[in-house]
């Protein structure tokens, strides 16, 4: 997990990315990043050594709170 975030849309290109965090297992979820701004990017990367197990995304879950 990787995430970078900014005050614009246009500042996303800018901003440094933030991580990475993991690998899941063995951390656990959630992951709580303790930021505030308007526009949040995250990049999830998914890999496994075993050919019979594929990695699968259930859930993607970003809670905004109004100032």
């Amino acid at each position: 997990v990787y995430y970078r975030y900014g005050t614009t849309e246009d500042s996303l290109d800018d901003a440094e990315w933030q991580g990475p965090f993991g690998p899941y297992p063995p951390d656990t979820f959630p992951l709580e990043v303790g930021i505030t701004a308007n526009h949040l990017e995250v990049e999830l990367r998914f890999y496994t050594d075993e050919p019979a197990v594929l990695p699968v995304l259930h859930a993607l879950k970003v809670i905004a709170f109004k100032k």
